[in-house]
């Protein structure tokens, strides 16, 4: 028992002997980054543009940049992202010395210092929310500056459709300088540590049902152009899962469009089950199509749904239409045909009188089918030719639409 008392107090003197040595470690560190921030800040004129690199053929400031996103809300053509932008320039005047033995390899800058910056803006794109406090800046020795903010984007969103029903999307996201032209200022997507990717994409950021395909990175067209204004660019590329869209989307809707040819094969006797058969399946297409939300239209734009939607439509009109015309042509003419009543001599026995009664013959209708032509013939036998035609003409249509939005 005593073992363990001596050893968790020498354990606690050696905690408590290091835990002073580190927090002298920092406040020595602390002192030296606040001199560094006073030496170099001393003279430093945030106005002013840096200057251009020793023994560089050029004089513009190159930016280094690389984007990691977080968050993509798909809102129809419209996309809400969260970027977080980091860039890093050279700042010779933000240099500084330091003894490796202090560990001092970098410095950060408070929000009480000004420093230039190359004032990057994404063209293409509305800004939503800029936090001041989620922007920070890092002075490493050699004077390069490392940048990171977070900001909030509204872009538009390019549809590429795909079949059946997916939609892959494209997002392209252009970056430039508010204020400085390709002469001082010139961007160039990092390629190199510390951002070994120009562009990161988190799967958590991924809207539901999307996965990321890849990105694509470069200049703009004219981006070296003299006296324009330098920009580059990155192309993200999602792809939607063909797997969720089918089940949700082109299964239901083929067995809606397959029961509208139950009547087909159902005996004209059996008029309910005909007439669920063929009402049905249009009324509901109809529904999709009028009374459909923003949303559900939003999600499917551009995948060819609406091609589909239609098809499904005209077909179950011409399930419906063919349903009227087997009543009509199947129908059969009634003839009504009256025997002659029969007189009978009663004679009663009582008054000697004869009496003349009429016996009460019942009707009789004959059912007799209606004169056929041709075209009558082949009316009457719709069904038959009907079971072969939607469904040749469905299987038909799905491999041209495959073919066409593959």
């Amino acid at each position: 028992m005593k073992d363990f008392q001596h050893f968790f107090i020498i354990l606690f003197l050696l905690n408590f002997v290091f835990g002073q040595h580190f927090s002298q470690d920092r406040q020595r560190q602390h002192g030296v980054k606040t001199q560094i921030v006073h030496r170099i800040f001393s003279d430093y004129d945030p106005t002013l543009r840096p200057p251009p690199q020793e023994g560089s053929e050029h004089n513009s400031i190159i930016v280094m940049t690389s984007l990691v996103i977080s968050n993509i809300n798909l809102k129809g053509q419209i996309a809400d992202i969260d970027v977080t932008l980091k860039q890093q320039w050279l700042d010779s005047r933000l240099s500084y010395q330091v003894d490796p033995r202090e560990g001092v390899d970098e410095i950060k800058i408070d929000s009480s210092r000004i420093i230039w910056t190359p004032k990057t803006y994404f063209s293409k794109a509305k800004l939503i929310t800029k936090e001041p406090f989620d922007t920070s800046y890092v002075v490493e020795p050699s004077g390069f500056i490392r940048s990171k903010e977070k900001v909030t984007l509204q872009t538009s969103v390019d549809s590429t459709p795909s079949f059946p029903f997916t939609s892959n999307k494209e997002i392209t996201l252009k970056l430039s300088s508010k204020e400085h032209s390709i002469e001082d200022v010139a961007y160039v997507w990092s390629h190199a540590p510390p951002a070994l990717k120009p562009v990161t994409v988190f799967d958590f950021a991924l809207p539901v049902g999307y996965s990321f395909k890849e990105a694509y990175a470069g200049d703009c067209v004219g981006n070296y152009t003299i006296g324009s204004h330098s920009c580059i660019y990155v192309t993200i590329h999602l792809e939607a899962s063909s797997t969720q869209f089918m089940i949700t989307s082109f299964f239901p809707s083929l067995l809606l469009l397959i029961s509208s040819w139950f009547h087909f094969f159902i005996l004209p006797t059996w008029s309910v089950p005909r007439t669920i058969s063929a009402v049905l399946p249009f009324i509901v297409f109809i529904c999709v199509a009028l009374f459909s939300s923003d949303w559900f239209w939003s999600k499917y734009l551009g995948s060819g749904l609406q091609y589909w939607l239609l098809f499904c439509i005209v077909l179950t009109f011409l399930s419906l239409f063919e349903y009227f015309l087997v009543i009509i042509f199947n129908s059969k003419r009634k003839e009504m045909h009256f025997v002659l009543p029969q007189s009978t001599q009663v004679t009663s026995p009582i008054s000697n009188s004869t009496e003349i009664k009429t016996t009460n013959i019942p009707v009789e209708i004959n059912s007799q089918p209606s004169p056929q032509g041709k075209c009558q013939k082949f009316l009457k036998n719709i069904d038959i030719i009907s079971r072969i035609i939607f469904p040749l003409s469905t299987i038909v249509f799905i491999l041209l639409f495959s073919i066409t939005f593959n």
